[in-house]
């Protein structure tokens, strides 16, 4: 035997007391390396004991109220796959073999059984955990060379698809290899490179260090970790591809990401980063693309100065000064008003709009500019915000009215009334939103209610199936059901089962343990229980007052 310190956990399941006994009494446990953790009257009783404290072996008699061998050997192979159990039976019937094998039960011993046959078969068994515990150790190391390497695996599998050395069966095979995933249908390159000039005096190593400060820093950026990927390419910047659903939701979430990037290194490095931003791709195909293009963006640092973001969109245009003259890092953007603007409006910040367009008519009095140049820049302003409108497939005359936008916009006459215009479309536009989000919620809580109903009485129904079946997240999920339906998953799920199991208890004959399985559930105790606290009584009780 395998000497080890832990002995395997093993309990004895029968009916007969003189059975149990007499292998409480009879067999050297420890000798044969188990420690006998109990003995129990029935199934039920076992499951209960494994619900508490999972055991490696199983010794059980078939025959037995309440729960055979049979049933438990089946409810522990779909629970505890490594528990092994062993089964007893005084019938040589063939059809026990069979449901024996089925369940994969382990051993199979007729009545009555010899010392020595208890003894091989307890050896045995041992045999099999000690190989099978001698197997998981080596995988358990093998797992950990593999973790250890996996990282430097996946930045040279990231770096040959930026490089464009892969094709593209190529890059699907090596993604599957290294265990990647792109975070989104569409992405976008941010590249990020310190402005801490060359110092001679500092050693590789402190350069490499102070490198992988940075990266540290930027994957720990609020934010959804699982929509980006974040690693050095071949000149040692940090990289970072941002998924989304969109390329606005792309583009948009990248220039989030590092503008949150710049900040957070700037605070905790006391340094500052310039970062170059490709345009939005789809599919993996386009990061090579994307990738190029953030490179470009960043060499622009030679011409805007450090501590910039830069869009390769704007990469062509001219420089928008850092104008409040802060050393923290600033967005280059030609239009930045309007850019963030109607940002914030695609993302819902409908009050950080109504702020920023007062901020921008302020700024536009404050310039004393010719009144043709003030409405050139507002028109611009308003048709971004109509083709906003269209990408979101909001009716412009929901927000704008009857008349076009243009010409609304040509019969004011003063800054004040244009301002009041838009603070009046823009709050128009938040009760659109607010209504599409309402009426969404409604829709998406109608259909997770149908489909609990239709599949409540499947024991495998989770959270995560019902959000795959309606397409929508867990969280936005449980918060709708309970905003529309005033209940949790559990709850609504758990009422549907008992109401139902009500109906068989009143109009059937069937047995409790038949009604738990047509409900949903495995276990005729747990159900039992589910019943009682939610009816006050027991399945049998409530069956008597309505006999």
């Amino acid at each position: 035997m395998e000497k080890s310190a832990d002995l395997y956990r093993i309990i004895v399941v029968d009916d007969e007391q003189i059975i149990r006994d007499g292998l409480q009494q009879h067999v050297d446990w420890e000798g044969q390396g188990y420690q006998l953790v109990a003995t129990c009257e029935d199934g039920a009783q076992a499951l209960a004991l494994l619900e508490q404290e999972p055991v490696d072996v199983i010794i059980s008699d078939i025959s037995m109220p309440f729960l055979d061998g049979l049933e438990l050997s089946e409810l522990v192979r779909s629970r505890f796959p490594q528990t092994r159990i062993i089964l007893l039976t005084g019938h040589d019937r063939i059809e026990y073999a069979q449901e024996a094998v089925k369940q994969q039960v382990a051993r199979f011993l007729l009545k009555p059984i010899t010392p020595s046959e208890i003894r091989d078969v307890l050896a045995s068994t041992r045999n099999d955990l000690d190989q099978e515990r001698r197997e998981l150790r080596n995988r358990a190391l093998l797992e950990r060379q593999l973790a250890e390497s996996m990282p430097l695996l996946r930045e040279r599998v990231l770096n040959r698809i930026l490089g464009g050395q892969l094709s593209r069966s190529e890059i699907d095979s090596a993604l599957e290899l290294s265990g990647l995933c792109m975070p989104g249908r569409v992405m976008a390159v941010v590249l990020a490179d310190s402005d801490e000039p060359p110092d001679r005096e500092r050693s590789s190593t402190d350069v490499e260090l102070d490198l992988l400060a940075v990266q540290n820093l930027v994957r720990h950026v609020e934010g959804d970790p699982d929509a980006r990927l974040v690693f050095r390419d071949t000149e040692g910047r940090v990289v970072c591809i941002i998924g989304a659903d969109s390329p606005r939701e792309a583009s948009q979430e990248a220039l989030h990401f590092a503008e949150r990037m710049a900040a957070r290194v700037e605070t905790m490095q006391r340094t500052s980063v310039t970062i170059g931003i490709g345009r939005a791709v789809s599919g993996v195909g386009g990061i090579v693309q994307s990738y190029r293009e953030a490179v470009f963006a960043l060499r622009y640092r030679f011409m805007v100065g450090s501590g910039r973001i830069i869009e390769y969109n704007d990469a062509s245009g001219g420089i928008q000064p850092n104008e409040d003259g802060s050393e923290s890092p600033s967005v280059w953007h030609p239009t930045r008003f309007e850019h963030d603007i109607v940002m914030s409006l695609g993302s819902g910040r409908v009050e950080d709009s109504i702020e920023r367009i007062r901020v921008m008519i302020q700024d536009l009095r404050e310039r004393e500019l010719h009144p043709d140049q003030c409405r050139l820049t507002l028109m611009r302003l308003v048709g971004r915000v109509v083709d906003t409108a269209l990408d979101l497939s909001i009716e412009p005359g929901l927000v704008f009215g009857d008349s076009s936008p243009l010409d609304a916009l040509a019969g004011l006459k003063t800054l004040q009334q244009i301002e009041e215009w838009l603070v009046g479309v823009f709050e128009r536009w938040h009760a659109v939103l607010g209504n599409r989000r309402q009426e969404r919620s409604l829709r998406k809580a109608a259909e997770a209610q149908e489909y609990i109903r239709q599949h409540f009485a499947d024991p495998d129904i989770t959270v995560e199936r019902v959000c795959s079946a309606i397409g929508v997240g867990s969280s936005y999920f449980s918060s709708i059901l309970k905003q529309h339906v005033g209940k949790t998953f559990i709850e609504y799920l758990t009422s549907l089962r008992i109401e139902r199991a009500k109906e068989l208890l009143r109009a059937s004959d069937q047995l409790t343990y038949e009604i738990a399985s047509a409900v949903g559930y495995r276990d005729p105790h747990y159900f039992s229980n589910s019943f009682k606290r939610y009816s006050g009584v027991t399945p049998r009780e409530y069956r008597a007052q309505h006999d």
